[in-house]
């Protein structure tokens, strides 16, 4: 939070439920007291609002004009000069009588408006309009058939042979089989010389290659260095033996 105070940046919490916020209004009231911050967070709890929507929103925004003007004056910004009402061609909207809400507002010394008469909305009311009520869907009408209507005749399918249908293919006896022929007889075996078995060749044991590595100064055994492997050029992470002090030497297989 520190580190964002230069952004143009407000950050607005607000606590719900009957948890212990301390901790939130600690952090709040410990960036109030920081010279060379600027204030960008405000903390609320909204139980304290939970039955006034119009003191929850007064609230919640009460810092935040400030914040925004903390901004541009920490920044060398300065405000535009103020424009011409004359520059400003506004044209206000016939009334209507089913559209318009007719209010009667008091101003008061200070440049403060308040509300004396008129006006339908109320701003501490959380309560949601009332439900549409259940509209239930009308039955669908069963469909009849229209009395005196005659149904279309049963059309028994013609017999075989009839007109306009080819008449069956006359029976074809199958031919018999052919007479069992007998297999003829295996050629004898003929036995192949035996070859005489190649003697056992163990393979050549592959020898492991090993580089030496020195233990650089403030290393001791038990501590790990990274080197470089000589043959693929790779970083490796070895650990230096036990009794291994700093300018001995020992050797690495890879």
């Amino acid at each position: 939070l520190i580190a964002a105070s230069n952004a143009p940046l407000s950050i607005i919490v607000v606590g719900i439920g009957e948890a212990d916020f301390g901790p939130m209004h600690q952090i709040d009231e410990f960036l109030d007291t920081k010279q060379s911050t600027r204030d960008i967070i405000h903390f609320l709890e909204f139980r304290q609002y939970q039955h006034d929507k119009r003191a929850l929103v007064q609230a919640t925004l009460e810092e935040l004009p400030e914040q925004v003007v903390d901004y541009y004056i920490e920044k060398g910004i300065q405000p535009l000069p103020m424009a011409n009402p004359n520059q400003f061609n506004i044209v206000p909207d016939a009334y209507d009588e089913d559209a318009d809400v007719e209010l009667k507002l008091s101003f008061t010394g200070d440049k403060d408006a308040t509300l004396e008469s008129g006006g339908i909305y109320n701003e501490t009311n959380y309560r949601l309009p009332p439900p549409v009520p259940y509209q239930p869907v009308a039955p669908v009408a069963p469909h009849y058939q229209q009395p005196g209507a005659a149904s279309a005749p049963y059309q028994p399918e013609a017999p075989a042979g009839s007109y306009g249908q080819r008449p069956p293919a006359p029976y074809q006896p199958v031919a018999s089989p052919a007479p069992y022929q007998p297999a003829a007889p295996p050629a004898p075996f003929a036995q192949q010389p035996a070859v005489a078995a190649t003697p056992y060749q163990p393979a050549a044991r592959v020898q492991p290659r090993k580089f030496r590595v020195q233990v650089p100064p403030g290393v001791a055994s038990g501590m790990q260095i990274q080197v470089q492997n000589p043959s693929t050029g790779q970083m490796m992470v070895l650990t230096v033996p036990h009794g291994v002090v700093t300018g001995q030497v020992f050797d690495v297989n890879y």
